[in-house]
Formats: C-alpha cells, sequence, structure tokens
C-alpha cells in the first residue's frame, strides 16, 4: 500500500511540472507569439492591397480642411459622390481664372459660388474677416465661367447632383486654371432668321487665351438694342475688392461697316449681313480712374422679311357677339 501511494504522488508531480512550464515561458517572453505589438502613436495603421495602393497613387490629392477641400490653380479634381460638397479658392496672385465643372458620366449637377470671405481692419488695427453671400449657380453637365478673384480673398464654391440618380458612378470634373484672355471670336453664327432685331439665338462665341488654348460659350439675345448676354462671363462680380472685371454683354457697334445709331434692322434688305458686336472689360487703377478695353469681334446674321401673301376672313362675327 505505501508503495502504491508513493507511485501516485510520482505521477501527480510531473502532471503538474508539464503545465506550469509553458505558463513559466510566456511570463518570461511578455508576449504571446501570435501578437504584434502596438504602434507607439496609438494610430491605427490601415492595410491597403497593391491594388488599392495603384489607386490612390493615381488620385490626385485633396487637402480637406475646415470642411473645405482646398482648390488649386491647375489642379484637375473628381467629385465621385452626388452628395454636397464644399471647396475654398485662395488665388496666389490677383486675376482672370476660369472656373468649370464637366459631368463625366452625364449626371447633371448643380455648381455654385456660395460666398467671398474677405479682410478688414478693426480701430485697432487687427484683422476682421467679413463675408458676402453670391447667390450664383450653373445647372448642366458642364460649365465655364471666367471670373476675377482678389489674392486676398478666399472663395467657397459647391457642387451636388441636381437631382437622384440611381447610381454611385458619379464623376465631376473640377478645375480652377489663370485665364489670360487674348480675344473673341464668333465661330457660330445664329442659327435663326432676324426680321425686325438681330436675333442671336444658336450663335457661339471662342474665349482665346495667350496659351493657345479656349473656351465655347453660349449667347442669348437682346432684342432691345440689338446686344447679346455671353453666358461664360456672368458671375463677373464674386470678388469684393475688385480691380478689373469683364461686362457680360456684347453690344452692336456697326452693321455692314454702318455704325449702330443708322441701323434699322427691318429695314435691311432679305440676305446675309456682317454686325461687329463689343465686349468691354472695366480696369480700375490706383489713382481711382477707371480704363475701357474692348473686345470686338464680328458675326454674320440672316435678314428674313417674312412678307404677307394674304389675309382671309374665315369666320364673321355675329350679331350680339
Amino acid at each position: 500500500m505505501k508503495v502504491w501511494k508513493k507511485m501516485l504522488a510520482v505521477l501527480l508531480a510531473l502532471s503538474l511540472a508539464g503545465t506550469a512550464a509553458p505558463a513559466s515561458a510566456f511570463a518570461e517572453n511578455g508576449t504571446k507569439p501570435e501578437e504584434t505589438a502596438e504602434p507607439e502613436t496609438g494610430e491605427s495603421v490601415e492595410f491597403v492591397t497593391p491594388q488599392e495602393g495603384e489607386k490612390q497613387a493615381a488620385a490626385p490629392a485633396r487637402t480637406v480642411v475646415e470642411g473645405y477641400t482646398m482648390l488649386t490653380a491647375g489642379q484637375e479634381l473628381h467629385q465621385t459622390t452626388g452628395e454636397r460638397e464644399i471647396y475654398k479658392f485662395s488665388p496666389e496672385q490677383s486675376g482672370y481664372y476660369n472656373l468649370s465643372c464637366d459631368s463625366v458620366n452625364g449626371q447633371e449637377f448643380r455648381f455654385e459660388a456660395e460666398k467671398c470671405i474677405y479682410y478688414t481692419e478693426d480701430e485697432t488695427g487687427n484683422p476682421v474677416q467679413d463675408e458676402i453671400s453670391l447667390y450664383r449657380n450653373v445647372t448642366a453637365q458642364n460649365m465655364n465661367r471666367i471670373v476675377w478673384m482678389n489674392q486676398e480673398e478666399e472663395y467657397i464654391f459647391c457642387c451636388s447632383s441636381n437631382q437622384y440618380y440611381e447610381t454611385d458612378e458619379y464623376d465631376f470634373k473640377i478645375r480652377i486654371d489663370k485665364a489670360a484672355i487674348k480675344d473673341i471670336t464668333a465661330v457660330q453664327k445664329p442659327t435663326v432668321d432676324s426680321y425686325e432685331f438681330i436675333n442671336y439665338a444658336g450663335m457661339q462665341v471662342s474665349v482665346n487665351f495667350q496659351d493657345g488654348t479656349n473656351i465655347l460659350s453660349e449667347v442669348q439675345s437682346n432684342r432691345y438694342n440689338n446686344s447679346c448676354y455671353i453666358e461664360v462671363f456672368e458671375w463677373q462680380n464674386i470678388a469684393y475688392n475688385r480691380q478689373n472685371k469683364i461686362w457680360p454683354y456684347a453690344y452692336l457697334q456697326s452693321v455692314d461697316e454702318v455704325e449702330n445709331g443708322n441701323v434699322n434692322v427691318s429695314e435691311l434688305s432679305p440676305g446675309s449681313h456682317t454686325a461687329v458686336l463689343q465686349l468691354r472689360e472695366e480696369i480700375y487703377n490706383e489713382d481711382g480712374t477707371t480704363e475701357t478695353k474692348p473686345y470686338d469681334f464680328q458675326v454674320e446674321f440672316t435678314v428674313n422679311r417674312g412678307n404677307v401673301a394674304s389675309i382671309q376672313v374665315k369666320d364673321k362675327i355675329y350679331p350680339g357677339f
């Protein structure tokens, strides 16, 4: 019996030693083999697959400050959501810029010039931030607006899908580029005939830049003075402290080399005629004076008479009516 008890004691000791060895080894090592130490910064680490890494490298950088995506002249950004996103632009130089937005996949967007942030000083000379609301927007699949912006100001723009689409494939391409205007030309004459006034419907003008690029703009007719409204310049007053601006109206100067004051469109002979239109830039000098820089361009238009051949009474008037 004593021998049997001794054997049980030996077996129990061996069993306890087998379980204690791994525990003591973990205590000495301090880290389980399958565990990895946390980064010293405490920040989470995001693992990116090679394919995802290529996409991230190809995408343009988007700098977000205070909820705004910062725009930089010459940079192309792609908004891939229909939700309203806010953009801020701080010009490095005062001057004209071409603000463009294009819907790559064909959805209609709403692009807004929301506000201009400018700075003044209080009575102690400390800077004070002010802002004005702009209330300008375009609803389209593509747009260009040439605007003059001040280096000392900031501009807030917004872009969103104009309606709900059953898709996640949004791609609104947004750019701001410096715009040094060389001249303006008419590249599409009016597509309708003129009768009592010059009808510019269907006409397109090309705004040509010094670097050889250009953009096209639609126009709208103004029948009361034979002028037209060039849409690309309609945001001419978004800067608070303006030094330059281009009026969006192009005024009739002459028809067939006859000055506008002596032109009556209804008296022109039927057929083709040539008009000279003038767009005007206002330049504000530091001494308080103002200069006007003209941009003249020609456009052909067609006059039609629409003469009445005959008049016929279809129904007589009965007495008592």
